[in-house]
């Protein structure tokens, strides 16, 4: 019983036509699917022919396509126009054409597939031209939307690669698709493959690709590729006949990807995408293996209940079989009409839809299952030169093997190798980005954060006196309480901020959340630390160590200046003995910083050209008279005061030159003198063992060991009694008297002076500079002076200025007195 029929014809001219249509009754059918398959490369010539097709048979849905190829009845042609008319009973029809215009390939897809499908559409048949339109994204667009079968495939132009076109009996476009869904409840439909293209030579790798335009394979340019492999004429032909030497795409199955451009960066169209990564293999037609996977799909669709087969075949098959395509083309013609073209691209329904090249793809339909099945008689005759060709195939594809199985021998070392050292790699990136001690972000990581993230605000933290902790306790309980000091941090801060170590004592705190009070963060840090101590555990051993911080916090600026200007604030902070500071510009830090920064300047050129001299102040005692040696800088005439550079240099290696430079010249300037003088000595330089030494190395020098003073400037920072008591003890064996001066101000701790029994002390001139005005502070001063003399120390007032103030310390009955009263600073006394 035959339901579906389907005719065909090679177009002469229109009454021949005409005649065929009238002959085989095609008109007395009410759907009938009309495809054209043009090697006339003419678009109104074929636009024409459709045209008056429809005059004839308006009921009819035409769809057509320019071709490298046709079909009709099974026979092979190129360069005709061949007309196939399928004459459904049970199914309707139902036909678009679209422009690409502004949508992309995918968008153009779901459009054609929302358009046409049915809840009865069985295949969707598609031709797009074979230029423009990418036809694998057309395929996933139409995928999208539906999963019938989809048949079809791109147009061509004989090879040239210049111009296709699709048409419909009303117009021809050159960018686009032209589609038909055919709709019924019984329609059979059956689709098959045969490709059997072989890979050959070595598997490559799609290095840089986009879409369907390949750059790289290998790392070199696509066309470089062929050149390699093919030399120079096959490369510069490109793509005439690079489709005959496809790459083959490695997938689940195996798919050609044949050039169909070539552009003049060196890059390569193909025929469907390749992704950065694909692996590929230059693809290699060996007939007797193509004929004889066409043979297995002949018989299979022999078994099969179809009324009319399309054939939708690549070009490249046509080109390479050459007289030989007819052996798996006519065999088809034992079971059913057979028409259809050769392509630039085959559309086939596999898995979510494939578009194919070098490949020959089936579509077998049918309105009824009672049909006969065929028993197809197959003669795939192969000569000599075929033979030939398929024993070199074979040698070359088992000479690639055995290339690839050593390949793979290396690789897999190379692999082994590679994992080693990415393996090696990590660990030493994770150990230059992190702290090996805390496990957390170091300051590499802080400058790398710094540069590419976007920071809100940021806290620097340094532990005070963990220098004095760790030689204290020693190393292994200063690397715990950093561990456990990070612990509290991170407890603190929770999620919303990341720490870093940055130095040996000091954090950074990095914010990203505008909701986080960082400020408020700060606070609860020192908070914590004054009421709460570190506890320790190691082995045995447990601690309770109190550890105290500053913080400065940093906002509102270039991310990559936090580190920068948190030092300045932190900075400020310990020089001001702050716990916490805010930078902002009214603290004029870099202001300070620029000043600071020329005063040490200035301070090493003096030194270089020896203008650091001392300046000696008389000291009016009751039993005899001494000097002070105070530093200066001397420039021309003018002798600069170190208040203008000393805060400068306190951290520098010149404030040990300064102090040593004075050692030096005051002993030079006194050895031949009978008075005795006292030279200034911080904390800073009681803690230097250097400069310790070196005092007492110019004591034995000059034989002074009766006649020097050493004055010791009494502050806060003077936190560790028992080093100044150690010192104190030291010299005095040498004879040498001991001073506090500026006592009055600052720390004023009596039981620091009944600690270390000073020969003298030196009350501070905020004190004595109003004492004839200001009751109280005489009261202070006779009550200083009245401890003193009952501790055994004498008493000296300093800032002496006025007759006035003189003479009110004389009712005091002062030891000593100093000032500008008595004696200015003098070079030479």
């Amino acid at each position: 019983v035959v339901v579906m029929k389907t005719f065909s014809i090679t177009f002469r001219n229109e009454e021949d036509l005409k005649s065929f249509i009238f002959n085989n009754k095609i008109g007395e059918c009410k759907n009938i699917l009309v495809q054209i398959f043009s090697g006339v490369l003419s678009k109104n010539f074929n636009l024409n022919i459709a045209k008056f097709i429809d005059t004839i048979l308006p009921q009819s849905t035409i769809i057509g396509s320019s071709t490298d190829g046709e079909i009709e009845n099974a026979k092979v042609k190129n360069g005709e126009v061949v007309i196939s008319f399928s004459c459904f009973k049970n199914t309707t029809l139902k036909s678009t054409i679209m422009e690409r215009d502004s949508y992309s390939d995918f968008e153009l897809g779901e459009k054609i597939a929302k358009e046409l499908i049915g809840s009865k559409s069985k295949v969707l048949i598609l031709f797009s031209d074979g230029i423009h339109t990418n036809g694998e994204n057309l395929l996933r667009g139409v995928n999208q939307v539906t999963n019938i079968v989809v048949a079809g495939g791109l147009a061509g132009d004989n090879g040239n690669f210049q111009e296709t076109f699709v048409f419909n009996k009303d117009k021809t476009i050159t960018n686009g698709v032209v589609g038909v869904t055919l709709n019924s409840d019984n329609l059979i439909v059956h689709t098959g493959f045969g490709f059997n293209w072989q890979g050959i030579g070595k598997v490559m790798r799609v290095t840089k690709a986009k879409d369907n335009i390949v750059y790289e394979i290998d790392g070199k340019k696509a066309v470089d590729i062929y050149r390699y492999y093919f030399g120079d004429v096959i490369a510069d032909s490109l793509p005439a006949v690079g489709i005959e030497f496809p790459l083959i795409l490695k997938k689940e199955i195996e798919i050609a990807r044949a050039v169909i451009g070539k552009n003049s960066d060196g890059s390569l169209v193909f025929a469907g995408n390749l992704k950065v990564g694909d692996r590929v293999q230059f693809g290699f037609g060996n007939v007797e293996a193509i004929l004889s996977k066409s043979e297995e799909l002949i018989r299979n669709c022999g078994r099969k209940p179809i009324e009319s087969i399309f054939i939708y075949s690549c070009m490249a098959r046509r080109r390479f079989l050459g007289e030989k395509i007819k052996y798996e083309i006519e065999p088809f013609a034992q079971i059913a009409p057979v028409n259809g073209f050769f392509t630039y691209g085959e559309f086939f329904t596999y898995g979510d839809g494939e578009l194919f090249n070098q490949t020959m793809t089936i579509l077998g339909l049918s309105e009824t299952e009672d049909r006969e099945t065929t028993n197809v008689e197959i003669d795939m005759k192969v000569d000599d030169n075929v033979l030939t060709l398929n024993a070199l195939s074979h040698l070359i594809n088992v000479a690639s093997r055995e290339l690839m199985e050593m390949n793979t021998l290396l690789e897999d070392k190379v692999k082994a190798q590679t994992r080693k050292i990415k393996a090696k790699n990590m660990e030493l990136e994770y150990m230059y980005y992190n702290d090996m001690l805390t496990k957390i972000p170091n300051k590499n990581a802080l400058e790398r954060d710094l540069r590419e993230l976007k920071p809100i605000s940021a806290l620097l933290i340094d532990i005070k006196g963990f220098a004095a902790l760790n030689d204290m306790y020693g190393d292994l309980i200063g690397d715990e309480i950093l561990k456990e000091f990070v612990l509290i941090l991170e407890n603190i801060i929770n999620n919303s901020c990341k720490i870093y170590r940055v130095g040996a004592d000091q954090f950074m705190v990095l914010n990203f959340n505008k909701e986080t009070n960082i400020k408020e963060k700060a606070t609860t840090i020192l908070d914590y630390l004054h009421n709460n101590s570190v506890d320790i555990h190691i082995n045995d051993i447990f601690m309770k160590i109190e550890v105290f911080v500053r913080i400065a916090l940093v906002s509102n600026i270039e991310s990559i200046l936090f580190k920068i200007k948190a030092d300045m604030a932190l900075n400020y902070a310990k020089k001001t003995g702050s716990n916490f500071v805010a930078y902002s510009n009214e603290l004029k830090l870099e202001e300070t910083i620029s000043t600071e920064i020329e005063s040490v300047a200035m301070v090493r050129k003096a030194k270089k050209e020896d203008r650091i001299v001392p300046v000696f102040q008389k000291i009016v005692k009751k039993d005899e008279n001494s000097f002070e040696c105070l530093v200066r800088i001397k420039e021309g005439d003018r002798l600069i005061s170190p208040f203008f550079f000393l805060n400068a240099i306190v951290n520098t290696k010149s404030y040990y030159d300064i102090t040593k430079t004075m050692l030096k010249k005051s002993f030079e300037y006194f050895k031949d003198r009978e008075e005795s003088f006292s030279i200034n000595f911080s904390y800073k330089d009681m803690q230097k063992e250097e400069i310790v030494n070196y005092l007492l190395k110019m004591i034995e020098k000059y034989n002074m060991y009766d006649r020097i003073i050493i004055e010791l400037l009494e502050s806060e920072n003077m936190t560790d009694l028992k080093m100044v008591s150690n010192f104190i003890e030291r010299i005095r064996k040498y004879g040498v008297k001991i001073a506090i001066d500026d006592f009055g101000t600052g720390y004023s701790n009596f039981i620091y002076l009944a600690e270390i029994k000073p020969d003298f002390i030196k009350i501070d001139g905020s004190l004595i500079k109003n004492i004839d005005k200001d009751e109280k502070s005489f009261i202070i001063v006779k009550n200083i002076s009245k401890f003193a003399k009952d501790l055994g120390s004498k008493v000296i007032a300093e800032f002496v200025h006025s007759k006035e103030v003189y003479e009110k310390l004389l009712e005091l009955d002062i030891d000593g007195l100093q000032g500008y009263y008595l004696a200015e600073p003098k070079e030479e006394v």
